[in-house]
């Protein structure tokens, strides 16, 4: 497939979003308000009886690093990438489809089996940094990761505008590390 604008190297093609960015910003954060109003509500109004998720092995092997709060955080602009890049207007709403999709199948889980991790063993007031989180996010809605479905869906739509606009080989392999 030719690159967007073949004239332009791989790292102008996001160039044209200087005009667009009034519309696609506020979009984005529309959408994720959206989101998060139907996550927090589902977290907080439990229809059914919460079934308690036990921890694996792996759970136990990795134990909690505050500095990862960074990787966590930077999640949410990762995934804010691929609205702000996609031109194509069929694209990007077969990404925000996706995204739906995906949202909706997770909260109708979420409706139906609520599910929790077990409180880890942690003092949170050591890591002050972390409180917010831990003061709005409970261990509810554990599964299905919707965190490890949009950083997914975000890894394979970036991937397909990477090749798209013909980038060099290390920045696909970036995307697919984060």
């Amino acid at each position: 497939m030719a690159a967007l604008h073949p004239q332009a190297g791989w790292w102008q093609q996001g160039a044209w979003l200087k005009g667009h960015w009034p519309y696609r910003a506020p979009g984005t954060l529309l959408y994720m308000a959206i989101f998060f109003l139907a996550y927090f509500w589902l977290l907080r109004h439990p229809q059914f009886p919460v079934t308690r998720v036990p921890l694996t092995r792996v759970d136990r092997w990795i134990t909690f690093q505050p500095w990862t709060l960074v990787l966590y955080a930077s999640l949410w602009a990762y995934i804010s990438l691929v609205p702000a890049l996609l031109r194509a207007r069929r694209e990007l709403l077969a990404y925000v489809w996706s995204v739906t999709w995906a949202s909706l199948a997770g909260f109708a889980i979420f409706f139906f089996w609520p599910t929790a991790v077990p409180r880890p063993g942690i003092d949170w007031a050591r890591y002050p940094s972390v409180a917010f989180l831990k003061s709005v996010d409970a261990s509810g809605n554990a599964c299905p990761s919707l965190h490890v479905a949009f950083s997914v869906l975000t890894c394979l739509w970036l991937d397909h505008w990477l090749k798209q606009v013909h980038a060099p080989d290390w920045s696909r392999i970036v995307n697919l590390v984060w």
